[in-house]
């Protein structure tokens, strides 16, 4: 079955780098849009697929806009260690994100999984799944990771759980191992479906 990507945004290097990065996938076709508002204004007439966002200063009114097209996925593009940003489009109704710079594979991989999720109707099951995994996490812990992943800053943290930081650092290490990850970006992959901020 073929699948469509739509580059959003960003530079037209950007756009580039994600043609190039799945250009080698078999059935799969790109399309470019300079703009948020290009892609927009096209949106609705669009075959079902993933919109891959750029993240800048439209990508709040993307994000909302697209949840009335419910046949595209966005997948957004951040910053290399922005978690902050990723979890505002996951809060949004991002479907997943990247960290940029990416690779090719790791790009291939991600609009895979989220297309797989697409054919198999296995939103649910990637909910229950990270509900599973943050059940393994004590309250306390959950308290840790939002905060952590809120980038509170480890004071705020610390002083609110009334914890040294090399405790509050135990407690990070803990998580990603309960998790089985090993960066908060991994970790938010799994804590947003898994309703740590519902």
């Amino acid at each position: 079955m073929a699948s469509e990507i739509y580059a959003v945004g960003g530079s037209a290097a950007d756009r580039a780098s994600i043609q190039a990065a799945l250009a080698a996938q078999p059935e799969i076709s790109v399309q470019l849009f300079e703009s948020s508002t290009a892609f927009l204004a096209q949106a609705a007439t669009l075959a079902a697929g993933i919109a891959v966002l750029n993240v800048g200063g439209d990508t709040t009114a993307t994000l909302t806009a697209l949840r009335s097209a419910a046949h595209l996925s966005p997948l957004v593009i951040v910053p290399s260690g922005n978690i902050t940003a990723a979890l505002q489009a996951m809060k949004q109704g991002a479907v997943d994100f990247v960290e940029k710079p990416f690779t090719a594979t790791h790009l291939a991989d991600v609009v895979a999984t989220i297309l797989a999720w697409a054919d198999d109707g296995d939103a649910t099951t990637r909910a229950e799944a990270a509900e599973t995994a943050m059940s393994r996490l004590s309250e306390r812990e959950k308290i840790v990771l939002k905060g952590l992943l809120e980038d509170k800053p480890a004071k705020a943290i610390t002083t609110a759980l009334q914890i040294s930081p090399r405790t509050l650092e135990i407690y990070r290490a803990t998580i990603l191992s309960s998790l089985g990850v090993i960066s908060l970006a991994d970790a938010l992959r799994i804590a947003f479906p898994g309703k740590l901020f519902a």
